[in-house]
Parts: C-alpha cells; sequence; structure tokens
C-alpha cells in the first residue's frame, strides 16, 4: 500500500469520524467520556499486540491469493510500538518504533487536554464551543464530513 493511499483511507477511518463524533457529542463530553475513551484504546492495543497472525500482503498482491503467516510472538502491550501494528495499517517496511511512540504520546496529551477541558470551571456553553471548534466545525459541518465519508457511487 502506498503511503497515499494509506493516508487518505486514514482520513477516511480515523480523521472524520473523530470530527464527526467531536462535533456530535460536544455538549456530552465530560471526564468519564474522556477517560472510558482513552482506556478503549489501550484495550485495542492490548487485543491487537495479542494477535500472532498476519497476512501476506506480498503474495496477495503478486498472485492475488490470501495465505496467513504465523507472526513472532510479541509481548501483549497497552502501547503497541512494532510488530502486528505494522500489518494492520499495511507498513512495509515496518515503521519505525518512534512512529508509533509519537502517535501513543500524542494521544495521551490529547486525552489528557481533553480531561483538563472538562475539569476547568467553565460554562457548559464555552466548554461545548471548545470542543465544536476542536471538531473543525469551522471549517466542516459533521454532515459535510459524513458525506465525505460516504460510499461513492463509483465505488459500487
Amino acid at each position: 500500500m502506498c503511503i497515499r493511499d494509506s493516508f487518505i483511507t486514514d482520513i477516511g477511518v480515523h480523521l472524520l469520524p473523530t470530527l464527526i463524533l467531536l462535533q456530535q457529542a460536544a455538549h456530552q463530553i465530560g471526564p468519564l467520556a474522556v477517560v472510558l475513551a482513552y482506556l478503549s484504546s489501550r484495550l485495542w492495543s492490548l487485543a491487537v499486540s495479542s494477535h500472532h497472525f498476519g497476512v501476506d500482503w506480498t503474495k496477495l498482491r503478486t498472485h492475488q491469493t490470501i495465505r496467513l503467516i504465523k507472526r513472532p510472538p510479541q509481548p501483549v502491550t497497552a502501547y503497541v510500538d512494532n510488530g502486528v501494528i505494522n500489518d494492520i495499517y499495511a507498513f512495509e517496511p515496518p515503521a519505525p518504533v518512534g512512529f508509533f511512540t509519537f502517535a501513543v504520546l500524542l494521544e495521551a496529551v490529547v486525552a489528557a487536554t481533553f480531561l483538563a477541558l472538562t475539569l476547568v470551571p467553565i460554562g457548559a456553553e464555552i466548554r461545548t464551543q471548545i470542543f465544536m471548534t476542536l471538531g473543525a466545525n469551522f471549517i466542516a459541518s459533521w454532515e459535510t464530513c459524513l458525506l465525505y465519508t460516504s460510499p461513492s457511487p463509483r465505488d459500487s
């Protein structure tokens, strides 16, 4: 998979749904929601790092045949930074550990910032407006983001 395809897929699968959820739930985001969201990401890492089979992407591309290959076992971790994560995102060659370390750090900083926003004694309207801004409502409404993520008739 080339970088461009990976980037476009990532926007549709991760960024736009996040912006839609931020805009839709801006008035309901509280400390519990932020903590549960962060914990769900850590649980996802635990689940994928306990997975020891992968797709042989080279065989799929060259022979259009799906073959599962046994991956070497890796430690089960809440902070995955190598191994199966490269298979999930189809990184060939594998992305450097520093890339995933940065992503996990960024995720923690964003979660801490969101948690702080829910704990700061400001009015509900101001908090909602901050979350709407973080959800990029000044660029595109959630309806526009949803249209972008919907399948095109050309995809049929």
